[in-house]
């Protein structure tokens, strides 16, 4: 038996560098694949202010979201772990600013590699993990409406890491304490971190049966790993 049905968030983050050769990032381009209202223009702008502008590597970053299961038939079940590769986004230190992305229909569920590293030490069957893919697009993720995950920092740059984070899913943004170490060099930010949120906070009830002996647990946690070039003005 499994969990059929998981939370997944993003956000801004991941636990492994890919070892992709860095593409070349001339400057922010509109994308149909983005948000309609997503803000690739004001970070354009900052860059030809004079602004440091990194554009987030999708092939280098990645964010690891570790789903649990709670009640007392917990071991007829199978955690998740949920891998989002195609993080996109920008980040502008100078100015405290960074915004991210990620479309749900691109997640990965339970991958063999993505669950060693979150330490699970069961195996789902390929029709479990498609059922589980499956009731996540369709009963967590309003993906018609909200097709997207966006994350964008509260505070960023200065002496500290930031506070927190704003995390949208399905229309509702709540914010998250985080956890970050940074790295921000001439040519490249990384960002890499924890943070832990609860499904309940989004509106979202955890999936639940046999009155609450197998249930997926409301908290759960996400690490990553956000890597970024700097754009040309």
């Amino acid at each position: 038996m499994t969990l059929g049905r998981c939370f997944v968030l993003l956000g801004c983050a991941a636990v492994a560098l890919s070892a992709c050769v860095p593409p070349v990032v001339h400057e922010p381009v509109p994308t149909t694949d983005a948000p309609q209202d997503f803000p690739t223009a004001e970070y354009a702008e900052l860059a030809k202010r004079g602004m440091r502008v990194f554009a987030v590597d999708e092939r280098a970053s990645r964010i690891l979201i570790e789903v649990g299961k709670a009640g007392r038939l917990a071991h007829l079940g199978h955690e998740h772990a949920i891998v989002a590769r195609d993080v996109r986004g920008y980040i502008a230190p100078q100015v405290g600013r960074a915004d991210l992305y990620v479309r749900v229909d691109t997640l990965i569920v339970d991958e063999s590699a993505a669950r060693r590293e979150a330490g699970f030490d069961t195996k789902p069957s390929a029709e479990a993990i498609a059922g589980t893919r499956e009731n996540m697009l369709r009963n967590v993720f309003d993906v018609e409406r909200h097709p997207f995950v966006r994350v964008r920092a509260i505070r960023i740059g200065g002496a500290g890491a930031p506070d927190a984070i704003a995390i949208s899913v399905n229309g509702v943004e709540r914010r998250v304490p985080v956890t970050m170490q940074r790295e921000d060099h001439e040519g490249q930010f990384v960002a890499r971190g924890r943070f832990s949120v609860n499904q309940t906070d989004f509106g979202i009830t955890p999936f639940s049966i046999l009155g609450g002996a197998l249930q997926v647990r409301d908290r759960i946690d996400v690490r990553f790993r956000i890597e970024a070039r700097a754009i040309d003005s």
